[in-house]
């Protein structure tokens, strides 16, 4: 009988430990909290990035898109065929903050790109050029890789051509580069 109650208090303890009890996360193997060293990934990938700006413990859009979508095996098959993950955490608890390795650059990361809620997600090439942006979309995994792809398949062209642009009026000079600013 004692052997029950102590498998017993165990299993309780376990149920309401905080990891136990924990919202879903972007971590894992799958997952970089490092910006730089997903940059870096992503360039010997040939891949793209997703960052994601969430707050893990308290952002109840954000905790509802990893349950609802990152959690699953599907979509993280899927994703990772194109993207490196990124997961920039924003937490309030101090034990998820103690996570995360440098809220500094996560801060700096969240302010370069204009990122004024949570959960912001950013689709981006290697070099930090942005081509997508979303949040929570309801739906469901395979609704989510849908919609990443429509937000590529124009966001990217669009981004592509910017870049042309740029360079044709940075090497444009007095009357050429008015007429390279009258395309815009």
């Amino acid at each position: 009988m004692k052997q029950l109650a102590l498998a017993f208090a165990l299993g309780l303890m376990a149920l309401f430990t905080p990891s136990a009890t924990a919202q879903p996360t972007t971590e894992g193997a799958v997952w970089m909290d490092d910006f730089d060293a997903a940059v870096k990934v992503a360039k010997e990938q040939n891949k793209h990035l997703l960052v994601d700006f969430t707050g893990s413990d308290w952002c109840g859009w954000c905790i509802k898109l990893h349950k609802e979508v990152f959690a699953h095996e599907s979509w993280e098959s899927a994703a990772t065929q194109e993207y490196v993950l990124v997961a920039l955490d924003f937490p309030q608890g101090e034990e998820a903050k103690a996570k995360v390795p440098n809220p500094e650059r996560n801060r700096e990361l969240a302010g370069k790109y204009g990122v004024g809620g949570y959960p912001t997600i950013l689709l981006m090439t290697a070099d930090g050029d942005v081509f997508g942006e979303t949040g929570y979309q309801a739906g469901g995994p395979e609704a989510y890789l849908k919609h990443m792809a429509e937000l590529k398949e124009k966001g990217l062209p669009a981004l592509q051509e910017a870049i042309e642009m740029g360079k044709k009026f940075e090497a444009a000079e007095g009357e050429a580069r008015v007429a390279v600013w009258n395309e815009v």
